[in-house]
């Protein structure tokens, strides 16, 4: 049921959206959760004429707190500063 509920609420998304995911998550798995947040928001982005962006590190969940300066840089670029 959480599944069909986030697909849908995620297909009605309209804006423009980047994704920080760590590919060495053990709490969000890249089976499904990873695959299907990417569809869902790869699908919504197509859908409502939008941008989507996902960018992958290799980290585990807090990916943030160990990527600073390669995050900083990516949301910059995706802002466009």
């Amino acid at each position: 049921f959480r599944r069909v509920l986030f697909r849908s609420r995620l297909s009605e998304w309209k804006l423009p959206t980047m994704v920080i995911w760590g590919s060495q998550d053990n709490i969000f798995l890249m089976e499904p959760d990873q695959v299907l947040v990417k569809k869902v928001f790869s699908q919504a982005a197509q859908a409502h004429g939008q941008i989507f962006s996902w960018k992958q590190y290799e980290r585990g969940h807090n990916v943030q707190w160990n990527a600073v300066n390669q995050i900083v840089t990516d949301i910059n670029l995706y802002l466009g500063e």
